[in-house]
This record gives structure tokens, sequence and C-alpha cells, in this order.
């Protein structure tokens, strides 16, 4: 299933996954209408699950790391094509996810305000 509602966009708030899967839809561009590729609901959940942070047993969702994640881990996002005379060029991915992450860094922001700390100091160490 793909569902997006805009006016699940609002109140901002990271630990509600509905919030989190429209927005998740919302950075990566995955909206109506549905393009060739786009994610089913079960695929961005698992996304989001796989960058969320968890603190004190509540989990904050960073769709924006997650479709950034998306973005640069699709084996075939085209880069261009052409079709019958016609050219279109898409953008770069690991350009595409570095926007994506500056442009949500105001979720890390929110969560900061909550947890104190920005979820890139609460990632492991190697």
């Amino acid at each position: 299933m793909r569902t997006y509602a805009a006016s699940q966009l609002l109140p901002h708030d990271p630990t509600n996954p509905t919030w989190a899967l429209m927005w998740a839809r919302r950075f990566a561009g995955d909206i109506p209408p549905w393009r060739p590729g786009s994610l089913e609901d079960e695929e961005w959940r698992g996304w989001l699950e796989a960058t969320a942070i968890r603190v004190n047993s509540t989990t904050y969702y960073r769709p924006h790391e997650a479709a950034a994640r998306a973005i640069e881990s699709d084996p075939n996002r085209l880069l261009s094509l052409a079709l019958s005379g016609v050219a279109q060029t898409y953008r770069n991915p690991l350009d595409a996810a570095a926007a994506i992450r500056r442009g949500g860094r105001w979720v890390d922001e929110r969560i900061a305000e909550v947890v104190g700390v920005l979820p890139g100091e609460l990632a492991p160490r190697f």
C-alpha cells in the first residue's frame, strides 16, 4: 500500500510513525502521482525503523535520514533517461541524499530539544 496525506505533516512529532512516514515520502519526493520504483508503506516503515533512535524506551524517527538512505541505496536509480529523442537528467543520488539531510536537519534539532543531544551524537562510534 502507498499512502500520503499532507495533513499528516503537522504537528511535528518525531515520535509519531505516521508523521514520519509522510515526511519520509515528502523528503524523497515519493508522493502521488506514484513514480516507477515508488516504495510501499512497509518498505518506508523498514527504513524508518532502521534510522530511528531510541532513548529511554521512546522511538524518535528521522524521516530525512530514512529518505536519504533509501535514495543512496537504490541500485536502479537512474542518472539519465533517453527515449524516442526525449532525454531527462536526474540528480545524482549522493547529492540528493546530502540535500535531504541538510533539509531535514530541523528534525534532528527538534529531537535534540527533547533528548538533549543531536542524533548523530547518539550514534555508536567505531
